[in-house]
């Protein structure tokens, strides 16, 4: 009746982040968010929800 465990991976992006942000903020919020992530090659993996 029972199932075994197993470990399942899902991965979700973000593809509307930038939607209700504006015009004028959009820039230096993106680069905050690059320097988070510690470049713009995380950032689009992040964002296409790749593994790596």
């Amino acid at each position: 009746m029972f199932h075994a465990k197993s470990l399942v991976t899902c991965y979700a992006g973000f593809t509307h982040f930038f939607d209700e942000v504006g015009r004028k903020d959009l820039f230096s919020l993106r680069n905050e968010i690059y320097s988070y992530l510690r470049g713009r090659s995380n950032f689009y993996r992040y964002s296409n929800a790749e593994n790596g």
